[in-house]
């Protein structure tokens, strides 16, 4: 009698486990790519699988981290090195956390008429993307 107890809740668990194996619910579907989006008056890019906006003030640069369907990102833990290309030099600028998704930083040179930047965002402190941008209009607000 105790074995086929034992052998009935053995079977009732694997069946458990094959029907909760098939019927899983995945929390969210993907989400959908969307345009990078500007909505503070910079230039938005596509950044690996972030859409950004730089956002440049004579020399302070805010980048503003939004997902790939453009909804705002923490962006705690997070940092971005940038370069930015001006004639006659080449400011590197750390940028860290400010609010909610922004990243800023501050160089001691005039860099609103950079055209181009190369970036490396380190997002979560865990996921390094790298890309240089080509800016059609100079970045100043």
């Amino acid at each position: 009698m105790c074995i086929t107890k034992y052998k009935f809740i053995l079977n009732l668990i694997i069946l458990l486990m094959i029907f909760s194996y098939f019927t899983s619910v995945h929390p969210h579907s993907p989400e959908r790519s969307k345009a990078p989006v500007a909505n503070h008056g910079g230039v938005a890019k596509r950044l690996g699988d972030y859409n950004v906006e730089i956002v440049a003030h004579s020399n302070c640069v805010s980048i503003f981290v939004n997902s790939i369907s453009n909804l705002s990102l923490s962006t705690a833990n997070s940092s971005a090195v940038m370069e930015m290309f001006v004639k006659g030099n080449n400011p590197m600028l750390k940028l860290l956390p400010k609010e909610n998704n922004e990243l800023f930083g501050c160089s001691d040179r005039n860099i609103s008429d950079a055209r181009m930047a190369k970036i490396e965002l380190n997002i979560y402190a865990k996921e390094s993307i790298s890309k240089l941008i080509v800016l059609k209009r100079s970045i100043q607000q």
